[in-house]
């Protein structure tokens, strides 16, 4: 089975006191498990010390950590919600950097999200703060919890928490300007469990989280999820206009039955408090106001300024990376609306004539060698005007322009890169048997003078083969043979990165029993002109070509269906059980 993956997001502003003891303490608790797979992403809110020094060189030691650098201080809650645009991985852990929320919690966060929680609040049991800070958290979680979270909402306050990457997906669409993470999860709703612990005193360094600052989010939460505020003064406002005209009826009887009170001390008064309950409330209408037209000038929430996993590209290029979508601006060259992205040798080459032949298709020339654009990292690093204008640009308009490098699909940095450039693009995979895909690779390796065992030898040395791989050698990879066929670990790399609706999965066995029916499933998900009669007359090349010399031993081959089942019935969950997996066949 695919180990899940969990991402821990942390935000620092100025802390360089405490990254090494932050660093040292979750890779001992956490790195060292086997049965989740972390990462880490850590993003610098406009540190002004060593923060965004020491976050490049930890993950230069480590590929298990990536780093942003805002253009600014944002804030907490905006440079979170930077880290959740980039999530790819299955659940998201929210984790400060000072180690007030103890990273041990986190194991029992994913024990209740495995056992189907969507969301997971930490509450604190016990914390080794001062008096006041225990008195004003209590005040601000039962504020929020009496006027502006939804009805059985099991949320805590302090934003140390567990979303899956459903619940991410819908916290991401919430794009208003005032954020308060904690509250937006909690009003997604979802099935909710709550892990209690003890907070620590903070490791090293001074906490940025003032008085100022736990004001602003009681009053965000306030106005940004109750209409308790506005309410109130509509009340008070009613209330005191009451008291009003009793005491102007009062001094009018006054005046007409009885002497008139001398003075000014009384009128003053009263005046004075009335003007008092008018400025609140034009106050209030101010403080709306001013929130609908921050959110009215669709700012973008932030800016990175630095990506560790860019490899410099970013820099190259001279660009600085603007995530929010509603603000991305058009391309400056053309780009393909799809991508083929595998797998090798299942007949990615078929489905890529096919597209040519289509006249409503335009694809990447020359076919061979493939772009590998988003592959091989000399070219990654040219940066997209070189891969726009080097296989696009030069294509009739009008068009669905599209590419094909079937390698894509086993490459770890891939999606992500795809997902940066091109995050509308539809996917296409070709997927085959993979105990019929791995002989076929070795056919294919020892045809070209690349293998000299026997299968069953090779597929016994493919993990060290692996890790001596030549360097020339590491894009190929013409002695993995098993490890390919693991499409699920592979796929849902992309699935974590693109909406389903943009991917599209199609099996190599259906292609030889019926191309119309590829065709036209192939066309209806480009959205052109279904031609099932383009696929008539197509013979599959590469993947298939003659019988082999020498057939797959059937004891081999049940030996290799029994050690791919665990991985095929992982496809098929992830597939959401919409795809025929092999085991059948």
């Amino acid at each position: 089975m695919v180990s899940p993956t969990v991402q821990i997001l942390t935000s620092l502003y100025n802390e360089e006191k405490c990254f090494d003891i932050y660093v040292e303490t979750v890779e001992r608790v956490l790195l060292s498990r086997r049965d989740v797979e972390y990462r880490f992403l850590l993003v610098d809110d406009g540190s002004t010390d060593r923060t965004w020094e020491l976050i490049q060189q930890q993950c230069r030691a480590s590929p298990r950590f990536r780093g942003l650098r805002l253009s600014r201080n944002f804030g907490a809650h905006t440079a979170e919600t930077a880290g959740l645009d980039l999530c790819d991985a299955d659940a998201v852990v929210i984790l400060s950097a000072d180690l007030q929320d103890p990273p041990e919690a986190i194991l029992s966060f994913v024990e209740a999200w495995r056992e189907g929680a969507d969301v997971v609040f930490g509450r604190r049991r016990m914390r080794e703060d001062s008096r006041w800070r225990v008195l004003t958290s209590k005040a601000f979680e039962a504020l929020l919890r009496r006027f502006a979270m939804p009805k059985g909402s099991k949320f805590a306050t302090g934003g140390f928490l567990l979303m899956d990457r459903k619940v991410v997906e819908c916290v991401c669409q919430m794009r208003e300007a005032n954020r308060l993470i904690f509250g937006l999860v909690a009003w997604t709703g979802f099935r909710q469990a709550v892990v209690e612990y003890d907070r620590q005193r903070r490791t090293a360094g001074r906490s940025a989280w003032s008085v100022g600052r736990m004001i602003k989010s009681m009053y965000d939460g306030l106005i940004g999820f109750s209409s308790t505020i506005p309410r109130a003064v509509t009340l008070l406002g009613a209330f005191f206009s009451m008291i009003g005209f009793i005491a102007a009826f009062y001094f009018l009887l006054n005046a007409i039955f009885y002497n008139p009170l001398p003075g000014w001390s009384t009128i003053m008064v009263i005046l004075s408090l009335f003007f008092g309950i008018v400025f609140m409330i034009l106050g209030t209408i101010c403080e709306y106001l001013l929130r609908i037209y921050v959110e009215s000038t669709r700012r973008p929430l932030y800016f990175i300024a630095a990506d560790t996993a860019a490899d410099d590209w970013g820099a190259a290029t001279g660009n600085v990376t603007r995530i929010d979508e509603r603000s991305m601006p058009e391309p400056l060259h053309r780009l393909p609306d799809f991508i083929i992205a595998g797998a090798p040798r299942s007949g990615t080459t078929w489905l890529y004539v096919l597209a040519r032949r289509h006249p409503e298709i335009a694809t990447a020339e020359p076919m061979v060698p493939e772009p590998k654009f988003f592959l091989v990292d000399e070219l990654w690093q040219r940066g997209v005007d070189y891969y726009s204008t080097r296989w696009f640009d030069p294509l009739p308009a009008g068009r669905v322009l599209g590419e094909k490098s079937a390698n894509y699909l086993e490459s770890p940095e891939v999606a992500e890169r795809i997902s940066r450039v091109l995050p509308r693009v539809k996917m296409i995979f070709l997927l085959r048997n993979p105990v019929d895909r791995a002989y076929s690779n070795y056919l294919w390796s020892r045809k070209n003078g690349l293998e000299t065992e026997t299968f069953e030898r090779a597929l016994a040395l493919e993990e060290q083969r692996e890790r001596d791989l030549a360097p020339n050698f590491r894009y190929a990879r013409p002695n993995a043979y098993f490890s390919r066929g693991l499409y699920a670990e592979h796929l849902v790399r992309f699935y974590n990165r693109f909406p389903r609706e943009q991917i599209l999965i199609l099996r190599h066995e259906d292609v030889t029993t019926c191309p119309e029916c590829v065709a036209v499933a192939f066309h209806r998900f480009l959205g052109v002109s279904e031609m099932p009669g383009l696929a008539r007359d197509l013979e599959l090349v590469n993947s298939a070509g003659p019988p082999p010399p020498e057939p797959l031993p059937e004891v081999l081959r049940r030996q290799l269906s029994e050690r791919y089942r665990a991985a095929n019935a992982s496809l098929a969950t992830l597939l959401c059980s919409n795809f025929d997996t092999w085991d059948r066949d």
